[in-house]
């Protein structure tokens, strides 16, 4: 079990990793941050990426999480 810190830009141009900054998963969303669209996108984003299961530990409602991989 691993654990990342991401910061969320929701309703970008497109999903993608811009970079890492201070440790912490810098990662824009296409999906706005309505009606957790935006999380659900962000969890199938880094599912794919990083080939694991992939959680939301902390950070429901905000810009920065921590995410867990499984």
């Amino acid at each position: 079990m691993v654990t990342i810190k991401v910061r969320v830009k929701p309703s970008a141009k497109k999903t993608e990793l811009i970079g890492i900054e201070n440790g912490v998963h810098l990662i824009n969303i296409k999906a706005p941050a309505e009606k957790n669209k935006a999380n659900k996108e962000l969890i199938n984003f880094l599912q794919r990426q990083f080939k694991k299961r992939t959680r939301i530990l902390s950070g429901q409602r905000n810009r920065d999480k921590v995410i867990e991989l499984l």
